[in-house]
This record gives C-alpha cells, structure tokens and sequence, in this order.
C-alpha cells in the first residue's frame, strides 16, 4: 500500500480568535471578519485545492496569489459540496486570481466546474493568455464579474456564454461587469459577446484602449443604469445607435474621453437631459482648437443651433447645463411626467408656466 503524506495546519477557536484548517500553501486571516479570506500562493500549494481541505470556516472567500502559469481543471475539487446554507450571508462568496508581476494566466475550460456556489470573480494583475469559450458557464449567476489590469490576448464573443450577471442577494448586490485598466487585444470588445447579460445592471469598460465601439455591443442589455467607457482616448464620439436601446439607462461616465464637439456630435447633451441620464463627469471637447478641454456643454450653446423648441406653447429653450435641474424639479410636481415619458417635453412647458404664474394646466394633466 502507497502512503501519502497530507501536511495540514490544525487550528482552534481561543480568545476570540478563529484557528482554522487549511491545505500547505494556503493562510487564514481573520482580522476583519469571523469569516476571513484564506489566501494560497500558486505553487505553494498541490492541486487539487479540496473543499474538505478548509474547515472552520469554510472557504466563502478565496484568493489564489502570484499565479503566473496555468490554473488547470483540476485546481479545485469537492467544492460543488457548498451549500447555500453554509454561506455567511454578511459576505459575497468570491474568488479572486492574483498574478504575479508581469505574471502570465492560462485558463482550462472547465475550471470553475465545482465553483458554481459563487457569487463574484475577480482577475487582477495577469496577462490573461486566453479565455475559452464557455469559459465561465459553470458559474451559472454572479453578482459581478471583474478583471482589473494586465492583458487579455483573446478576447473572444462567446466567453460569456452561459454566464448571468444579475443583483443576487449579497452585501452589495450590484449585478456588475467590469473590465479596467487592461489592454485589450484589438483594443474593441467583439460583438455578441454581451449579448446574454439581458439582466446585468452596470458595465464598465474604464481605460482598456478601446478605439471603437460597434453600435450593436449593447443592444441586448436591456436591464442596463449605468455604463462607464471613461479613459478611453481613442474614442472621440458617441452615436446615438449604441444606447438607443437603453431604456432604462439612467448614467453614462465618459470622462477623458476626447470629444470631438461637433453639433452633430452633441445630440448626447439633449438625449440625456430628455431621457434623465446623468453624464457624471460632463463631456470635455479635444476639438475644435479653440473650445479643447472645455466642456463640450459651453460649445453646444456657443456654437449650436437653439431655435424655440416651444413653439407657440408658452415657456423657455433649456440650454444643455440647466435641463437636468428642469427635468428634476418637474418630476417633483408633476409626478405624473415619470422619466421616459413621451410627454416629458410637456412637463418643462407646465413647469415653465407655472414659474410665470399663468399656468392653467393641472398638476399632470398631459396635451392632447
């Protein structure tokens, strides 16, 4: 009979102070929480990390450290035994893969085929070689989904298949994908490849190079607020086609972006105050010369045509910077005028009235 020699560290509760078990390879701390992180150094530990390998507590957050190399399919076993009743509802479960300096990240397929009890994945650091197809389809739902720093070779449209991101019932349910501070192979996110987040709430895409956007990437996104595509300098505009579909969108961070001002370019100004989205770092023009990191709001109402939208309706033209506080405070009285409202151009024209003491029109009473 062949012995094998399984090296552990045993630990107890005392004075406080949660003692645990944990494979060679992997420390436990528990200095913020009684649910604490364990951490294992990629090859410091072998594979596979077992799920009875970690005991009091069990291991809801989990970091694997200086990975450069590849995490293969038998990195993690038994982990499937996870019920939702052994998760500490005070925190996410959550995985995050740390590489090393410069470290490299290879990923087999089915990596994650016991991890299905998680609720956020995060990457930070690696030079992400490729990702398969599928690759995070045994995940089933997250809560978010992060990879921050390093590369991605490959990006390939079919990654995210069979994955959901969605508000699950965690700390801080975010429903959340981010890509930040990568490069990004080709320096554009392939079309379809979001096509099955229809439930995800936030996406941002924050300094990965990007030099285009196709107008289709996310017209799936149907449950979409917020969307940052902030520090990506070699985006100059955005057409209207890529957020035409975003009815519920409700912010869109462009910050560093070098806006090209154009009046045509601008229609992002009037589209979000009529439709309530917030532009929470404005929009600063790189062109033309004499309007360069000048907010591209100063140029709209230079340069732009501002005709009388009200026609022959008693009121005001709102110019871009003040429409937002108008849709605000419209909201306030006519409760009536909700945001999307086809009418919402209605509701300036009430408020506006009622500012010079002639409106006759009742609280939310709408035009024919």
């Amino acid at each position: 009979m062949r012995i094998v020699e399984v090296i552990m560290y045993f630990c107890t509760t005392y004075t406080g102070f949660v003692y645990c078990v944990q494979p060679t390879g992997c420390t436990y701390d528990s200095t913020d929480s009684s649910t604490g992180i364990y951490t294992c150094t990629f090859g410091g530990y072998t594979a596979p990390l077992t799920f009875t390998g970690f005991t009091d507590p069990y291991p809801q957050r989990l970091v694997i450290n200086a990975v450069s190399g590849t995490l293969p399919t038998n990195t993690f076993s038994g982990f499937s035994s996870f019920a939702a009743n052994l998760i500490d509802l005070d925190y996410a479960a959550s995985l995050q893969i740390i590489c090393s300096s410069g470290g490299t990240l290879t990923i087999s397929q089915a990596l994650f085929s016991s991890m299905s009890y998680l609720q956020e994945l995060k990457i930070s650091n690696c030079d992400i070689q490729s990702l398969p197809s599928s690759v995070f389809s045994n995940l089933g739902t997250l809560n978010s989904l992060w990879i921050e720093g390093g590369s991605v070779n490959t990006l390939a449209s079919n990654i995210l298949t069979g994955l959901s991101i969605e508000k699950l019932d965690v700390p801080v349910p975010t429903a959340e994908f981010v890509i930040k501070n990568t490069v990004v192979s080709g320096n554009q996110i392939p079309v379809g490849m979001l096509d099955g987040l229809t439930a995800v709430k936030s996406i941002r895409f924050d300094n990965i190079g990007l030099t285009s956007v196709d107008d289709a990437l996310f017209s799936q996104n149907i449950a979409l607020r917020s969307l940052s595509l902030a520090n990506n300098a070699g985006i100059t505009k955005i057409e209207n086609a890529l957020i035409s579909a975003l009815e519920a969108l409700s912010s869109l961070d462009l910050d560093g972006m070098p806006y090209d001002c154009t009046c045509d370019n601008l229609w992002i100004l009037t589209h979000a105050t009529t439709n309530g989205i917030d532009l929470p770092s404005g929009i600063i023009c790189s062109t033309p010369t004499e309007y360069q990191n000048k907010k591209a709001s100063k140029y709209y109402d230079e340069m732009c045509d501002t005709a009388d939208a009200c026609g022959d309706l008693p009121g005001i033209t709102l110019r871009s910077y003040d429409m937002y506080d108008y849709f605000r405070d419209c909201q306030l009285l006519y409760p009536s005028c909700n945001h999307g409202d086809s009418y919402s151009s209605t509701c300036y024209h009430m408020l506006r009235q009622e500012e010079t003491g002639d409106c006759q029109r009742k609280s939310g009473e709408k035009e024919e």
